[in-house]
């Protein structure tokens, strides 16, 4: 688990590892260089439950912040998580069967539940289970097929590709995907076991531009890795990537999910922030609107 400032969320996300009905694991927490409390709560867990251990170091970002757990690790299975997320209990036990009846398979994530800020419903994601859908779709650069705070992997087999590369942040899933996906076979498990957690402050909506282009540039290598760089188009890459909506759309998207989950409360406070980042903006007042009237 890489840490950096989650002091807001860090504790649900440690909470639901210690529930686990699977008990033979260890927590590897990475305080990535925080400015706020969040190493102050990583060494209270590790005060009291000998399992949690904590490295702290300046922050480099999250590609060194998991190479250097999983350089600590000592289990057969290495298990991500964000600091900012939960997962269900059984989540362990159910990836850790899968693995344990599937000697090919190097990597298996599951199907995620999306929420607000808040942890207020906000759709999901049903990625494909078997290897040749996900490798396709890894090959058009979507890394949507695997969730990579989802995913379970052999220990040996993300050492034998190299962990995470430098260089690659904020592509950095797609990247090991790829190379996971040619050491061994991928999959997901049809079970929504993992819960991710939106918000603005997430890497992705900050360095959205970055990750784009980064993208290429990890395929291009992918292409040229597997004998069929003739084959790779750069123009073709990710037509469906939108322009990176705005503070305000995400706000509004997530009071639409709130009025029609019937929260009101939640749905106006959505709104209200979408009209602080876009007062002047019709398509936000409607929904400030439908807020009110919900």
């Amino acid at each position: 688990m890489p840490v950096y400032n989650a002091q807001a969320y860090l504790v649900e996300a440690i909470d639901c590892i210690l529930a686990q009905t699977f008990d033979d694991w260890e927590l590897i927490c990475v305080d990535d260089g925080c400015t706020d409390t969040s190493l102050a709560i990583l060494h209270d867990y590790a005060n009291r439950q000998k399992r949690v251990r904590v490295i702290s170091r300046p922050n480099t970002g999250i590609v060194g912040a998991l190479n250097d757990a999983m350089e600590a690790a000592h289990g057969e299975y290495i298990a991500r998580m964000d600091a900012d997320d939960w997962c269900a209990e059984v989540r362990f036990a159910k990836q850790v069967t899968y693995l344990d009846e599937h000697a090919r398979c190097v990597a298996v994530g599951t199907w995620v539940q999306r929420t607000d800020p808040f942890g207020s419903p906000a759709g999901s994601q049903e990625p494909p289970t078997d290897h040749e859908t996900i490798d396709a779709g890894l090959l058009k650069g979507d890394a949507s097929v695997l969730v990579h705070a989802s995913l379970m992997m052999r220990a040996d087999a993300l050492r034998e590709v190299g962990g995470w590369r430098e260089g690659t942040d904020w592509v950095e899933d797609l990247d090991l995907f790829l190379r996971l996906a040619e050491y061994g076979r991928v999959s997901n498990l049809p079970m929504y076991l993992y819960t991710y957690r939106r918000h603005v402050q997430s890497v992705c909506f900050r360095n959205y531009a970055l990750m784009c282009e980064r993208l290429k540039d990890v395929l291009s290598e992918a292409y040229t890795r597997r004998g069929i760089a003739e084959k790779f188009d750069a123009g073709s890459v990710r037509p469906d990537l939108a322009p990176k909506q705005s503070a305000a759309e995400h706000y509004r998207n997530w009071a639409c999910y709130a009025i029609h989950a019937g929260n009101k409360t939640l749905a106006i406070k959505h709104a209200t922030t979408a009209l602080k980042h876009a007062p002047l903006s019709p398509q936000t007042w409607k929904v400030a609107y439908w807020a009110l009237a919900a």
